[in-house]
């Protein structure tokens, strides 16, 4: 059963100097945050990078990290796509290679219908024989759940929990008063403390990348009640997001793991790569912040 709480980091993926998946950089970096203490992970996500993927390369992905970890983490595979067949080949092979959970965003773009969505949803958990964590994401899928309709998916036996990225705590508090056996994890990495709050088992988040330490202090404070600890290295942990987006999320946490000694590459266009000045504010909030 997928039963982990706390920090889970959705890995970037890792390129070449030929913009392919690099294996050998891959598993330097799952070295390093397993060292670090981490124990779930999230793969093929928005920051892995997955909607500037090819299927083929989505899939080789999935087999590598599940090489690399041999069983010594929790592995959730996000198979999200547009179409419900390639949704469900990524789950087929996530089973195969031994994930332990799967996730999904909804189908998007087509404005597909709520009917259509949930469709989508009772075909993938009925084909995929992996426990499912329902993905919430209104502001870049276009899809809005309202409470009832993650209660109804929430209420099915295979779908273990929910990743809420949206900045409505009331969800959280109110899901988890008619679920408290369901996961919910929070997916807003600047409020992370306040997901906490309002009852979140963990959190999935970008920016985990490239400040374990930071966010597993965090949650260790959550755990103890302490929560003016908490709330000082969510401060902090802010300052630093701050800069990493100015760039662009993904260039600003690819660069920040090379200077940190982790060279996973480029993002792949159309995101574009740091300007000289956006080297300098990097290299400030790492040496600002000891990251």
């Amino acid at each position: 059963m997928f039963d982990s709480k706390g920090i889970i980091i959705p890995l970037v993926t890792p390129y070449d100097d030929n913009g392919k998946i690099d294996p050998s950089s891959t598993e330097k970096l799952f070295e390093h945050f397993l060292e670090k203490g981490i124990r779930s992970f999230y793969i093929g996500g928005s920051s892995g990078e997955c909607y500037l993927q090819t299927q083929d390369e989505r899939l080789e992905f999935l087999e590598v990290v599940a090489r690399i970890n041999q069983g010594r983490a929790k592995l959730m595979a996000h198979i999200g796509a547009i179409s419900t067949p390639n949704t469900i080949e990524l789950g087929r092979k996530a089973h195969a290679c031994g994930y332990d959970a799967i996730s999904s965003t909804p189908p998007f773009y087509y404005g597909f219908t709520k009917t259509q969505i949930m469709g989508f949803y009772k075909e993938i958990v009925r084909t995929v024989d992996l426990p499912m964590v329902v993905y919430n994401a209104a502001s870049v899928t276009g899809v809005d759940f309202s409470l009832d309709e993650l209660g109804e998916m929430l209420s099915w036996d295979n779908v273990i929990g929910l990743k809420h990225t949206t900045t409505n705590m009331t969800v959280i508090e109110r899901l988890k008063q008619r679920f408290p056996e369901k996961l919910i994890y929070h997916g807003e990495d600047y409020m992370l403390v306040s997901g906490a709050v309002m009852g979140a088992d963990g959190g999935i988040g970008s920016t985990y990348n490239v400040m374990p330490d930071r966010y597993l202090r965090l949650w260790k404070a959550v755990e103890d009640g302490d929560f003016v600890t908490a709330s000082r290295e969510q401060n902090e942990i802010n300052s630093v997001i701050d800069v990493l987006l100015k760039p662009g999320f993904l260039a600003g946490i690819k660069g920040m793991l090379k200077l940190q000694g982790y060279d996973v590459g480029q993002p792949r266009k159309p995101f574009t790569w740091l300007s000289d000045d956006q080297w300098d504010d990097l290299k400030r909030i790492k040496d600002t912040y000891q990251l």
